[in-house]
């Protein structure tokens, strides 16, 4: 192989790893290619890339001047430069580099490109989809500029000329990680949760540590009040960032959804500690402890309720149905507690009835795990699935599970 030959097999592959959003990979293959060549207008702006998308963006600057130095008049590099600039808090010369852009007469569809990116980047969207249209008339299989195209029709909310645009890129280039993030959130922003997990799970499939593709999922999941998977979700990311506020607070809505609110608590807790300025954990927090204590309370009035009419008690029940769970025993036992001493016969009857109702709502739980075995076995579920369905369960197994199914036998025959 020619030296050509291997520079071109480098650099094609250097920015296939890019496209597919792996970044660290794409890296390694610039460098060793800037070993081999390195006075190479691409190798310079290969790492100045990928230097970009690693958020490394010193060495961003450091190679973009490298390849302005082979080539000074290089729209890309310069947009980018400007870019890693705008990044580090230098806005001055930032913009004087957009503006560098801006006042170049683009020759090529890339230039073309570039000046799009450099509109994009000073607001001015309109006049960036005018540029990358343009840019796409000389070169229509440039996914580059369809997936700017959709990137700005994402911010605009006009989210089926997003997924068009983005669709288009992928279409040139099936691989290409951001237009299937992109393609994800337009269809969840329609509302379209199944399509948009899809398109996740595609650009998670190229990139597994891509925590915006993460929030996607977790919302999807949350959107479709699958509260658990939501929670699996955050979990996976933390893994990946341990100390990410989003996912600690959206951690903490799943289980406010789940009306787990001593774990939704603990997640907003530990969110605050990273950042105590976080105010949306800070305004979860408040709401849950003012949603306990107006369930406490409510929680107070149906046991008064019940010592003052014990026969109303299934009529009391039924007025506040949604009242009945865990905490409402636990605070029945507590009052019963409290009011031994003074009255040995009202705390006896709240034990009673709090026992009963523990039962019950036990008993429930075992009728609804039941309920879907039964689903699965005529659903003809694998005894894999099933068994995998059983494994997490198996404390479900036990004498309340037997009088249900003695209860469903009965009932057949």
């Amino acid at each position: 192989m020619n030296q050509n030959n291997s520079l071109d097999n480098l650099l094609q592959q250097g920015n296939l790893q890019l496209e597919r959003g792996q970044h660290e990979a794409g890296l390694e293959i610039f460098q060793q290619a800037d070993n081999l060549f390195p006075n190479d207008l691409q190798v310079q702006y290969g790492l100045g890339l990928v230097y970009f998308y690693l958020e490394r963006y010193q060495n961003s600057i450091k190679y973009l001047n490298l390849a302005l130095q082979i080539q000074t008049v290089y729209l890309l590099a310069l947009v980018r430069r400007g870019m890693a600039y705008k990044a580090l808090g230098h806005a001055e010369l930032a913009n004087k580099d957009f503006i560098s852009v801006l006042h170049t007469k683009p020759k090529n569809s890339e230039d073309w490109r570039a000046t799009g990116i450099a509109y994009n980047e000073l607001q001015y969207s309109t006049q960036a989809l005018s540029c990358f249209s343009k840019a796409l008339k000389i070169n229509s299989e440039d996914h580059f500029s369809w997936d700017a195209k959709g990137l700005i029709y994402l911010d605009k909310k006009q989210y089926q000329k997003a997924l068009s645009c983005c669709s288009k890129a992928l279409s040139v280039f099936p691989d290409k990680q951001t237009s299937w993030a992109s393609c994800g959130i337009a269809w969840e922003e329609l509302e379209k949760y199944s399509d948009a997990l899809k398109c996740f799970y595609k650009a998670l499939e190229l990139k597994p540590d891509d925590l915006m593709v993460y929030r996607g999922i977790a919302c999807c999941f949350y959107n479709e009040n699958q509260y658990i998977k939501a929670i699996e979700v955050c979990d996976k990311a933390l893994s990946i960032k341990h100390n990410d506020c989003f996912f600690l607070s959206f951690k903490g809505a799943a289980f406010t959804g789940l009306q787990d609110y001593q774990n939704a608590l603990s997640c907003y807790d530990r969110a605050l500690e990273i950042n105590p300025n976080f105010q949306a954990a800070k305004d979860e927090k408040q709401r849950i402890l003012s949603a306990i204590n107006d369930r406490h309370n409510s929680y107070i009035q149906l046991i008064t309720n019940l010592l003052k009419s014990p026969d109303k008690q299934a009529e009391i029940f039924q007025r506040n149905e949604g009242l009945i769970d865990a905490a409402l025993i636990n605070t029945m036992y507590a009052v019963a507690s409290n009011i031994e001493a003074n009255n040995v016969d009202a705390a006896n009857y709240l034990s009673a009835v709090a026992q009963n109702l523990s039962e019950a709502i036990l008993l429930q739980e075992e009728s609804n795990f039941f309920s879907q075995i039964m689903q699965m076995i005529s659903q003809k579920s694998s005894v894999s699935q099933i068994y995998a369905f059983l494994e997490p369960n198996l404390d479900k197994l036990n004498s309340n599970l037997a009088k249900v199914i003695e209860k469903f036998t009965n009932n057949i025959f």
